[in-house]
């Protein structure tokens, strides 16, 4: 927003040609950085601040000859102010020579200063600055060469006022100058006053201590070393009594690093084992038992508690076993069998005896569901099927604020790259919605269908925060497909028990079936799949992939078929 100011009648003669002195130049290169303007524009604030051991540098053009112009150029909403410096260098001198010679199309930022005004005058910048170019002439009136410093483009400023250090070197000023004064010191000393006095004993570290001298801390003030009282508090005193167990008093233990650097840790828990205390594991504790071991209970008991049911687990086929010793091992037997002998030898009660045995089944056979056949008979025919690939202009693709649409496509052949981690979301919670690609293909609740999805996931978080399968029409969440459980693993969504399959090079089946969702995953010679109610009230479904901010990136295709 531009400022609105007054620009009231001047001091008397303010329109006066202003006497000239020496220019002085800077290298654009030698800049590190031009000080700032405060809020009006055009008063700077601190200095110009030039690479170590480089200088302003000192150009003489005749006072009477220089001509200082800002003049504004371009047209409407693009003018700018362009500045220029004339002058006259008297002579035909080595230096002017060389200056000329070395400097074309050298860019310059030049410092002017007038004897009226506490303040230097900015001409050019670090982006803009002034070339010269020049002209010599030898005549009967003059000789030297005119100068002419001038921008190549205008900008915004016409001048800057300019308040800070120029420092040139010492033998471009006269020692009697009052501006040597202010940038050099004499041999002699005799230009220091009290103001620098100070700054140069800090500069030169005169009369200052050792930075490795010790000193005692004292009066709030942090020493480097210690008072004998202070040393005797920091060691620890020898002990003068006993005890068996930590107390409120003593409950502390010392700890030290391969440093000797020392901490202390509550005692409480030290000594404590499986004998004396009831312990809680830590994730990755365990006992490696490395000869035999004998747990002697001693006529007490011993129990086993909390242990889960593996019945219906077909992987839990071992069987516990125990010998006459009580050395416990595993079998391999399925069968719990008795021999009843043919003949029974003794008196003739005995070889009446009648002996009964009943066959009890902990639970009844389930019988297997209608639609396990008909996945089966899908899945054999699978490699058979004619699948349509959905298409580039099938697919809609949305990013939260229209950003990271660069990393984020789909190419001629349907095939899509996705990318929550695009640095276009950084704005964004890790919770938010960031990508969320779907098809106007609609695969009908009333029909059976299998789609197919291809692909390769390179990042991406467990949680729910990147999905690919089915949503429901009109609905963003996917209700079935699969998702990453970890940085390297995949799974059908809702199951929580299969094995977790690589997401490199994936292939995934989604395939319904009468009332039915079967969904399968294969990757790295893994599969991982499970069975769902479809819903099929609920409406339609609709292919889809989506992303949360900085969860993941993928690559892949979908293909689909209606199966009746």
């Amino acid at each position: 927003m531009a400022f609105r100011l007054n620009a009231t009648k001047p001091n008397k003669n303010a329109g006066l040609p202003t006497p000239k002195s020496e220019l002085y130049l800077l290298y654009v290169e030698d800049i590190i950085s031009m000080p700032t303007a405060n809020p009006k524009g055009v008063i700077t604030e601190g200095n110009i601040v030039i690479a170590d051991g480089r200088r302003f540098h000192v150009l003489y053009l005749t006072p009477s000859t220089q001509t200082h112009n800002r003049d504004t150029e371009g047209d409407v909403d693009s003018r700018g102010w362009k500045k220029k410096i004339t002058g006259h260098y008297p002579g035909d001198e080595i230096e002017i020579n060389e200056f000329v010679k070395n400097n074309t199309n050298q860019g310059f930022v030049i410092v002017s200063k007038t004897c009226n005004s506490e303040y230097k005058r900015i001409y050019g910048s670090k982006c803009n600055p002034l070339y010269f170019t020049g002209a010599y002439v030898d005549d009967s009136e003059k000789k030297g060469y005119e100068l002419t410093f001038e921008q190549e483009f205008a900008d915004n400023d016409p001048v800057l006022f300019y308040n800070g250090n120029i420092l040139v070197d010492e033998d471009a000023l006269n020692p009697n100058d009052p501006e040597f004064s202010s940038l050099f010191v004499k041999i002699d000393g005799s230009n220091i006053n009290s103001t620098n006095k100070e700054k140069l004993k800090k500069a030169l570290d005169v009369g200052e201590l050792p930075t490795n001298i010790a000193t005692i801390g004292e009066n709030g003030k942090v020493g480097t070393t210690y008072t004998k009282e202070q040393t005797d508090a920091s060691f620890i005193k020898k002990p003068t009594s006993t005890i068996t167990q930590p107390n409120t008093s003593f409950k502390y233990a010392l700890l030290l690093d391969e440093q000797g650097n020392s901490t202390k840790m509550l005692a409480g828990d030290l000594g404590k084992n499986m004998s004396n205390s009831q312990l809680m594991t830590l994730a990755g504790a365990g006992i490696t038992q490395c000869a035999n071991y004998t747990w002697n209970t001693a006529g007490y008991y011993l129990y086993f508690k909390g242990l889960p049911n593996k019945y219906a687990d077909a992987k839990f086929d071992k069987k516990v076993v125990i010998d006459s010793n009580g050395q416990v091992a595993i079998s391999e037997r399925e069968d719990i069998t008795i021999n009843i002998p043919e003949t029974f030898n003794g008196s003739a009660s005995l070889g009446s005896i009648t002996i009964g045995v009943n066959h009890i089944y902990p639970q009844a056979i389930p019988n297997r569901p209608s639609f396990a056949d008909e996945i089966q008979q899908i899945m054999a025919n699978y490699k058979n099927i004619n699948f349509t690939l959905i298409s580039r202009g099938q697919w809609i693709l949305w990013t939260k604020g229209n950003k990271g649409l660069s990393a984020n496509s789909i190419d001629s052949d349907g095939f899509f790259s996705l990318d929550g981690y695009n640095s276009d979301f950084k704005d964004y919670d890790s919770t938010n919605l960031v990508v969320d690609l779907y098809s106007d293909v609609s695969l009908p609740s009333d029909r059976n269908w299998i789609l197919k999805i291809t692909g390769f996931l390179e990042t991406g978080y467990g949680g729910g925060n990147i999905y690919f399968g089915v949503s429901r029409s009109g609905d963003s969440n996917i209700a079935f497909g699969i998702e990453p459980t970890s940085y390297a693993r995949l799974k059908a969504m809702g199951d929580t028990q299969g094995e977790y399959v690589l997401r490199n090079n994936f292939l995934c089946i989604i395939l319904k079936v009468g009332g039915v969702i079967f969904t399968s995953i294969y990757g790295g010679g893994r599969n991982n799949f499970n069975t769902s109610n479809a819903y099929t009230e609920l409406g339609n479904y609709t292919p889809r992939v989506t992303i949360n901010k900085n969860q993941g990136k993928i690559s892949g295709k979908m293909s689909y078929k209606i199966l009746d």
